[in-house]
């Protein structure tokens, strides 16, 4: 397999209403123009940011100072585009959704 990385923000449609944003699962997500329908949840787990780090950032990081900003969740999901096989997913919930890794 082969496992690229990313930095990217994409849209993500969660498939759970009524929860928390930070537990709602992915169902759909759009990189690139392309839309994803993702088919499992493999895994799912916490990274705390290190708040200087964040301090730092280009977008002025203010909000850095505030402990539940700095938690992203992350999943790992399989989807699948039109047109295209089943990749695994890495997506990341902070401050907003992003793309961390692909697998194919």
């Amino acid at each position: 397999m082969t496992v690229r990385r990313y930095d990217e923000p994409v849209q993500v449609q969660t498939a759970d209403e009524g929860v928390p944003e930070h537990e709602a699962s992915p169902r759909r997500f759009i990189w690139h123009g392309r839309v994803y329908d993702v088919d499992a949840v493999h895994d799912r787990w916490v990274l705390r940011q290190p708040w200087w780090r964040r301090a730092l950032a280009s977008d002025g990081g203010a909000w850095a100072l505030e402990p539940d900003l700095l938690d992203e969740h992350v999943w790992r999901v399989s989807a699948v585009a039109r047109g295209a096989g089943v990749g695994v997913y890495d997506l990341a919930r902070g401050r907003q959704w992003r793309l961390l890794r692909v697998g194919d």
